[in-house]
């Protein structure tokens, strides 16, 4: 599996209509409203993974360091 790093702070708001992803993003000196063509699955992912985020920064900061075992394979 392979991890990519995301960075969605400039996602402003997202709507879902009529088979299209709705994306409002903030360029900094102007908005920009975009459609892209989507499942409403697509719209109900990125929902569900703004709750997660929302959930994790509501944890406690965990200051501990935590050892690493090697790892042989």
């Amino acid at each position: 599996m392979k991890l990519s790093k995301l960075d969605l702070s400039n996602v402003v708001a997202i709507a879902h209509s009529q088979g299209h992803l709705q994306l409002l993003l903030d360029l900094g000196h102007e908005l920009e409203f975009i459609e892209i063509p989507a499942p409403v699955e697509a719209f109900e992912g990125l929902q569900h993974l703004n709750e997660i985020v929302a959930e994790a920064k509501d944890l406690p900061a965990y200051e501990e360091s935590i050892p690493m075992l090697p790892i042989h394979s």
